[in-house]
């Protein structure tokens, strides 16, 4: 996950892009629904939240 998460960010950061927020996912979901995964759900808040924020920039 943190080389996939790095690789993004250098992406991201060659189209300017320095706002970055921090990564999200759900792990076992063959065994639990990512539904029923509060941590990501957590996160997801998270990234609503990053995104409705005024004054974030790119």
């Amino acid at each position: 996950m943190d080389k996939a998460y790095g690789t993004a960010r250098t992406l991201l950061h060659h189209i300017n892009c320095y706002d970055i927020h921090e990564v999200v996912f759900s792990h076992n979901t063959n065994d639990r629904p990512a539904i029923e995964d509060q941590q990501a759900l957590a996160g997801i808040e998270s990234i609503v939240e990053f995104f409705n924020r005024e004054g974030t920039t790119t």
